[in-house]
């Protein structure tokens, strides 16, 4: 019973939230975020984005007056989550939806907050990623745990998790390569999007459905977000990696040489 009241709760608080959005749109226009400028989402459209961005912007301001640092709030991230992990391994998914939720809430605010607070760094970034990668491990973790005994969904799961790092790994190698990385679809945000919505609806789909349904069957809506998941980010990581590849057999201008010795600009292949 507290999974379905978490779940409407969730869904409760999500159409007030858009609603509070639409008024402001209405009667004094819609928000911008120069963080979103040239960014486009073919799986979490841009509305969705812009909105998120102007729900976040009280706690920012409420962050920024008490002097809490980006790193606290990035660190901070990992207990709800990692509690959502432990949640969602024994079944609770409403709890595990409203706790990965809030984890999630923590990870978005801290770019936002080191931008406004102008600490951005690269040390910040590298902690971030590294956040971001247990993060998605210990979500995604606590759900083959739980399926440790539903074969189809552990499988889905399993998918998704190394779709999800070799997205991350393929932007990764080409920046080390020194070459532009591919735009790609689901990226990390988006995931978490699709997964914590399946989790979310679980709840509901048990109430719906009763206990006479097949049990491979029960957690549909969370096996279906994995499902889109999966096979997105394994696409999209085979793309970014053949795309990657075939730029680093592009000619490249090599720097300029010293005046004494430069003569005609070099190509370097």
């Amino acid at each position: 019973m507290i999974d379905l009241i978490c779940s409407y709760a969730l869904f409760a608080s999500l159409m007030l939230a858009f609603a509070a959005y639409f008024v402001r749109c209405a009667f004094v226009g819609r928000p911008s975020s120069k963080r979103l400028e040239g960014v486009e989402s073919t799986f979490l459209g841009h509305s969705i984005m812009e909105a998120a961005y102007w729900w976040f912007e009280p706690m920012v301001g409420f962050l920024r007056w008490l002097h809490v640092s980006p790193n606290m709030v990035t660190g901070a991230s990992l207990l709800p989550l990692l509690g959502a992990a432990v949640a969602v391994a024994l079944g609770h998914f409403g709890i595990a939806a409203v706790l990965a939720i809030a984890g999630s809430f923590c990870d978005l605010l801290d770019g936002v907050l080191a931008r406004r607070q102008g600490t951005s760094s690269a040390a910040g970034e590298v902690f971030d990623a590294a956040v971001d990668r247990y993060a998605e491990f210990f979500v995604l973790a606590g759900i083959i745990v739980f399926s440790r005994n539903r074969l189809p969904m552990m499988l889905l799961a399993l998918a998704a998790l190394l779709g999800s790092f070799m997205v991350s790994y393929g932007t990764a190698k080409a920046e080390a390569m020194d070459v532009e990385p591919p735009k790609g679809a689901m990226r990390r945000a988006t995931r978490s999007v699709y997964i914590l919505c399946g989790m979310s609806f679980v709840p509901c789909w048990y109430a719906w459905i009763g206990v006479t349904w097949p049990s491979f069957l029960r957690e549909a809506p969370l096996m279906l977000s994995l499902a889109v998941v999966a096979v997105v980010t394994n696409v999209s990581s085979i793309r970014r990696f053949y795309l990657t590849a075939q730029r680093t057999r592009e000619p490249r201008i090599a720097p300029p040489l010293p005046p004494s010795t430069a003569n005609q600009p070099v190509l370097v292949r």
